[in-house]
């Protein structure tokens, strides 16, 4: 391997990052990859070892197919971690998959591919994929067979990956740690399959069709849930408790996985009840800002803001747990980011003058989530429904502002009353409608959502 010309060294207690000189380079990450090794070798069982991280921005490289399908594997352009060796080959920082696999050569260097990928995919998080549905019908057990798995495009196998992950996930928690391990430790890349099979027999007690089927026969879950998001969810060292829960300065990166940069700062917020919550994010530059619930059973909520003064406002429903979000620069600037989660409340009461919430836009968007059976107003005459009133603005009376429903289950239909407290104008809107916002003369948008309670999580962006 020949290593990067002049090249400028970052050292952490166990990664040492190989880079150009030039680099940009998200020094605050670096402890996380410290925390990634500490943690997985902990779930692992093993003690952290050093680990070397080459990251190439401009250097030619390749490193060789991770899969032992013979000697004459081609060279691959992508990010790898070297067989036998301590060491990751990368073009992006920071890729938690690649570093899982240095630390689970401790299990063992020769497992069939599809269980090496199963298991980085398991242990490290990944941006591939996020939001979609894992695939339990993926067939691995025709791809225990490393020839066999490493033939596939690389579309399909990422699905495997993902697939294996969670069957894995499963294999734990079905049969314990130490069946899994004892699974993974005595398998070889070589052993035909049959045989890779009778060895989950004798770790587990069960033989894998069985747990495949019952794997396959539990409830859809996002592929978020394959991962044990070691450090950002599981055994967080960073975690915010609520009354900690903002931040007022210059943008400082705290970044992690792929794309990890100066201009990308990323928190995890322990939520200690279920309830409504308020999100105020305000920045001089353009922010995208991602809520993720590491329970991975909600989807991802993404919003935009700008706007140094004003800023935006969310109201969202949060379910007691950890919840990550995340905030990257559009263009990296030296703009200070203030952001704030705190308990918020939403009045039973139709257009109550005492609110003391309101959703807020600037240059950007707000979002409104929650699943109906939250909202505060019942409907006398159809208990099966329920609403919600919400106050936008004020936005200054030559301004208007678009409501845009972006999610909301395929069969449910969410009705959108404008003008709400005075003569309502109510429409009839599914999952990608919109309706212009007109203000008041205070500037401000009165807006009435009504749907039915199992209407399913509703999320609302305005614009």
């Amino acid at each position: 391997m020949s290593p990067i010309a002049n090249e400028r060294l970052l050292r952490g207690r166990w990664v040492t990052v190989h880079t150009e000189q030039n680099a940009v380079f998200c020094e605050g990450s670096l402890q996380f990859a410290d925390e990634f090794v500490e943690r997985a070798s902990e779930y692992l069982g093993v003690a952290p070892r050093p680990v070397d991280y080459y990251l190439y921005r401009s250097t030619p490289y390749s490193c060789l197919s991770p899969a032992r399908a013979g000697a004459g594997s081609p060279p691959l352009g992508g990010d790898c971690a070297l067989r036998y060796q301590r060491v990751v080959m990368a073009s992006n920082w920071l890729q938690q998959h690649e570093l899982a696999h240095v630390v689970a050569q401790a299990w063992g260097e020769d497992a069939p591919a599809i269980l090496e990928e199963g298991l980085a995919t398991m242990l490290g998080s990944s941006a591939s994929g996020v939001g979609e549905t894992i695939d339990r019908s993926a067939r691995i057990e025709d791809n225990l067979d490393s020839n066999t798995f490493i033939a596939w495009p690389v579309a399909e196998r990422l699905v495997l990956y993902r697939s294996t992950a969670s069957f894995l996930r499963f294999v734990e928690a079905r049969f314990g740690h130490d069946a899994l391990r004892r699974w993974y430790s005595t398998v070889d890349n070589l052993m035909p399959p049959r045989e890779t099979m009778d060895r989950f027999a004798r770790a587990t007690g069960a033989s894998l069709s069985s747990a495949l089927e019952e794997w396959r026969s539990e409830p859809a879950a996002r592929t978020e849930s394959a991962s044990l998001r070691l450090v950002e969810c599981s055994h967080a060292t960073g975690v915010l408790s609520l009354d900690r829960a903002s931040w007022d300065a210059p943008f400082s990166c705290r970044g992690f996985n792929v794309g990890a940069s100066p201009s990308r700062r990323s928190e995890t917020v322990e939520v200690e009840r279920d309830g409504w919550y308020a999100l105020d994010v305000a920045s001089g530059t353009a922010v995208d800002v991602t809520i993720d619930a590491c329970d991975a059973a909600t989807p991802r909520w993404t919003l935009h803001t700008l706007g140094i003064a004003v800023g935006s406002r969310s109201i969202l429903w949060l379910q007691r747990g950890r919840h990550q979000l995340d905030f990257v620069q559009r263009v990296a600037s030296s703009d200070r980011l203030r952001w704030s989660l705190v308990p918020s409340s939403l009045s039973a009461a139709r257009c109550d003058s005492n609110e003391r919430e309101e959703i807020r836009t600037s240059l950007g968007s707000a979002l409104f989530v929650a699943a109906p059976e939250r909202w505060p107003i019942t409907n006398p005459s159809d208990p099966t429904r329920r609403a919600v009133t919400l106050r936008i603005g004020p936005t200054g009376s030559a301004h208007y502002r678009t409501l845009f429903v972006r999610r909301a289950s395929a069969s449910a239909s969410l009705r959108v009353c404008t003008t709400a407290c005075d003569e309502p104008q109510c429409v009839e809107l599914r999952e990608g409608g919109s309706v212009l916002l007109r203000p008041n003369v205070h500037g401000e948008v009165w807006v009435e959502l009504d749907a039915r309670a199992d209407a399913g999580i509703v999320q609302i962006a305005f614009e």
